[in-house]
């Protein structure tokens, strides 16, 4: 735990967590007795190559598995395991205290709903008693900061741009004010000018108290926004605290040879350690030297 986060409030305890998939041919685990703490405002960086369960485990946070999956262990939210909550107690927890930012924003969204129709839906189906014009003055209220023109409300998914799209998610994300915001990988199919833009604006209107988990393989960019960094390997979780033998470690105890995954990892592992950790204003500066360019072109 670093000194800052000694005063926080603890917001969501995973303890000796497991996910086990059952299949034809013997169980298979994705999430191997993964045990982290995550605090009332911090942003957390879960870093690993493609396929390490890294995804999975974000997902998990939110009891997001299927039917043949085995979840062992504790995620205690506030004191309460998610794991023992009912339909009813689980519905109302996903969007309102936890929520999730995906991959691909045009798998999320309803192509037959405009825009303004999400972001009314994402605040009325956890406050109902909520008239849809009051939800959607909030709505409007959020997407000016997001650089989302008031015009586009009335835009179907397939009318906006990828950058736009996830702006979007973005908004429905933040409507209902969660506690704890899951970004899985939110900018993967998006330029390098885009994705600064997309987590500046993440940082900048999610609110001081607002937790963020941060899910991708850009071990350079958890490092520039992160209060801390977690590696993920076959499964396994490790905090990074800028010694490579962290991430050694977690190689050795999944007990597999090394792979190229693991080596490019670890070569940028090797390159972030041997520099200063950027501060948080690189992604603003990376956003402002390049947008005005992108713009005379």
């Amino acid at each position: 735990m670093t000194p800052a986060m000694q005063n926080k409030e603890v917001l969501m305890q995973v303890r000796d967590f497991s996910l086990l998939y059952k299949t034809r041919l013997g169980p298979l685990s994705a999430v191997d007795h993964v045990t982290f703490d995550l605090y009332k405002g911090e942003i957390i960086g879960l870093v690993g190559e493609s396929g390490c369960g890294k995804s999975t485990l974000g997902k998990a946070l939110l009891r997001m598995a299927p039917p043949q999956a085995e979840l062992t262990g504790q995620i205690l939210f506030r004191g309460e395991d998610i794991l023992q909550f009912d339909d009813r107690r689980l519905r109302d927890f996903r969007g309102r205290c936890v929520s999730m930012i995906f991959q691909d924003p045009m798998t999320s969204l309803n192509p037959v709903q405009r825009v303004d129709q999400h972001l009314v839906e994402a605040i009325q189906v956890h406050e109902p008693q909520t008239p849809a014009q009051a939800a959607l003055e909030r709505a409007r209220s959020l997407i000016g900061r997001l650089g989302i023109q008031e015009r586009r409300l009335r835009d179907y998914p397939h009318q906006l741009s990828g950058g736009m799209r996830q702006r979007a998610m973005l908004a429905m994300t933040l409507l209902p004010e969660p506690e704890l915001v899951i970004a899985d990988e939110p900018t993967t199919a998006l330029d390098v000018t885009i994705q600064a833009q997309i987590f500046e604006l993440l940082l900048k209107v999610r609110g001081g108290d607002t937790a963020v988990l941060l899910i991708t393989h850009d071990i350079y960019l958890a490092e520039a926004c992160a209060d801390r960094l977690w590696l993920v390997y076959h499964g396994r979780a490790r905090q990074y605290d800028g010694d490579l033998e962290d991430y050694r470690k977690l190689v050795a105890a999944a007990d597999r040879p090394a792979d190229e995954g693991e080596k490019q990892v670890a070569a940028a592992a090797v390159h972030t350690e041997a520099k200063p950790k950027p501060s948080k204003s690189l992604i603003l500066l990376v956003t402002n030297s390049v947008t005005p360019w992108c713009r005379r072109v």
